[in-house]
């Protein structure tokens, strides 16, 4: 026992004497690339945003191959900023000054040029809209996001397992005896047991949702492995004592009550000297530290929400912060070896905050900001949770201006594994509720990776993953979305033409990928023990059509 088996691990050598796990899951794994063997296993990070995307004015514009191709390469000219150009021309008998602003979902990213990827040509594994259950079709596209199982009757929830579970039973360490993913939920919770589809994007098994944790004071404590109201809390958050003294002080105890021979004086010693020696290389590296999660999570900042009640973690004032504060531990529980999987919830199916209350919109360029409209209220373009006629002025930049926001998060996340030197070896995937928001359609579902996941995946790209190779065929050339055509109904000014199922690729395929390349490899560097197809069982949904194998083009 005297001397460390690095086979076994930090974590699992130092909760070995007695009762002394104080602060030990920050102890767990330094994080460190080099630490990685090539067997090692790689982190995924699920990042979910409702009411899906302005498909108009998120992606890049800039035009490859000769100007024939939205796809190609991306560098920091694909995010520069546009123009707004008012030019009062129509094209298709829709006004195109409407698309042409300078805010757009994508535009924070071009610090991470060539680390992220943007993918096309997906459509939700469930096709259509028949027998949607409670929910609808918000039910059906958030039950599925990172299920592909399909969803049950009544109260529309997925029939499988999600990725984030599935995957952590196959790579996560060990806690409290089990293998589960951190499972983060920004804004407030639905119960388990009367929630239905559209509130739950993690799920343990066939209709079996996590709702999440939405507390950062509760994450928090998780992570440091503290247990409200202990001496643990006392000491180690409160006073910020090292954690080589809190195992003293338990030393000295153990020493107090009994009698130890020469032979056990010297282990215990010994033991005392590897915490303080792991302790001290962690805080010379600027990794999974004491000093670390001040840095980056303040106790101060995450206490304040202790004891908040779950109406009160909803507020829309204070759906940034904890947002903020969820990106950090999630950072730090992967820097620490808290787990290698993680999902970031940001409010629910037909959810989302009226974002004036977060202050988004002070200080605007000219235009109409409909600040006390919600996200989903605004994805309809008309003011409504409905489907009815109408277009609010300058609708389309403010649903921009969410997609950008929701894009600064995600950059945030991204740069923070970057600072932690995890980037590489993670694949951070942020994906929505639907492709386009007001039609919600289940086609046109897109995707952005940030991370190459221990080189499995190509990075710097805007990648066709469609099955056929051709959905630049479908594209606008001046927006780089879905074609625009005049709409039916004129009152709401515009339709986008997605096409239909033809040349698209299930989702499930991109789910397939990412669960292997965050599996260990022999020292070829070959996937061990990989999956033909996520999920791998097939479930009793007869409108779920899943397809076998990855996304070969975004391997690298």
């Amino acid at each position: 026992m005297s001397t460390f088996d690095p086979r076994l691990g930090r974590r699992r050598f130092l909760k070995g004497l007695g009762g002394v796990t104080v602060g030990l899951p920050l102890l767990g794994y330094a994080g460190r690339a080099s630490a990685q063997a090539m067997s090692g296993p790689r982190n995924v990070v699920l990042f979910w945003t409702p009411n899906g995307f302005n498909l108009s004015t998120f992606f890049p514009r800039l035009r490859h191959a000769g100007g024939s191709s939205a796809f190609g390469p991306l560098s920091a000219a694909s995010f520069a900023d546009r123009p707004l150009d008012l030019t009062p021309d129509v094209v298709n008998g829709v006004p195109r000054e409407i698309f042409r602003h300078p805010e757009w979902g994508l535009r924070a990213l071009a610090p991470l040029a060539s680390k992220v990827s943007v993918l096309r040509g997906f459509r939700n594994s469930r096709r259509g809209f028949l027998d949607l259950a409670a929910g609808g079709d918000h039910g059906m596209n958030t039950a599925c996001r990172f299920t592909a199982a399909g969803i049950g009757t009544g109260r529309g929830l997925a029939l499988g397992p999600s990725l984030d579970y599935a995957l952590a039973a196959r790579i996560n360490p060990l806690l409290d005896g089990a293998r589960v993913p951190l499972v983060l939920h920004v804004g407030a919770n639905a119960n388990p047991q009367n929630g239905d589809g559209t509130s739950f994007i993690s799920y343990r098994g066939s209709e079996d949702p996590d709702p999440g944790i939405n507390n950062p004071w509760v994450a928090f404590r998780r992570l440091m492995g503290i247990t409200p109201g202990g001496a643990a809390e006392d000491r180690l958050i409160r006073k910020r004592q090292r954690i080589a003294d809190l195992v003293r002080g338990e030393l000295g105890a153990l020493q107090s009550e009994r009698t130890y021979g020469a032979r056990d004086r010297r282990l215990l010693t010994d033991w005392l000297g590897l915490i303080e020696a792991t302790e001290d290389e962690m805080r010379e590296t600027g990794l999974c530290t004491a000093e670390t999660v001040a840095r980056y999570a303040p106790v101060s900042a995450v206490q304040a929400f202790e004891g908040a009640s779950n109406d009160a973690l909803g507020r829309y004032e204070d759906f940034g912060r904890i947002g903020d504060l969820m990106l950090k531990i999630t950072a730090l529980s992967l820097v620490c070896g808290h787990t290698h999987v993680a999902t970031i919830q940001w409010s629910s199916g037909a959810g989302g905050p009226a974002f004036g209350a977060l202050g988004m919109g002070a200080g605007a360029p000219a235009g109409t900001w409909h600040g006390g409209e919600r996200h989903h209220e605004l994805s309809h373009r008309n003011g409504s949770d409905g489907a009815e006629p109408g277009f609010l002025p300058d609708v389309e930049r403010n649903m921009s201006w969410i997609d950008q926001w929701y894009g600064e998060r995600f950059r945030d996340l991204a740069q923070l594994l970057e600072e932690l030197n995890l980037l590489d070896d993670t694949a951070m995937v942020w994906m929505p509720e639907f492709g386009d928001g007001r039609q919600h359609h289940f086609i046109d579902i897109a995707a952005v990776v940030a991370g190459g996941c221990g080189g499995y995946l190509k990075t710097g790209a805007v990648i066709d993953c469609s099955a056929n190779g051709r959905w630049d065929d479908r594209l606008d050339t001046e927006t780089n979305g879905p074609r625009i055509g005049p709409a039916s109904d004129p009152a709401n000014v515009y339709d986008l033409d997605i096409g239909w199922i033809d040349g698209t690729t299930s989702h499930n395929k991109l789910l397939t990928t990412l669960f292997n390349a965050a599996l260990p490899r022999d020292a070829e560097g070959r996937t061990i023990d990989p999956i033909r197809r996520f999920p791998e069982v097939d479930t009793a949904d007869p409108h779920n059509d899943l397809q076998d194998g990855e996304i070969d083009a975004l391997k690298a």
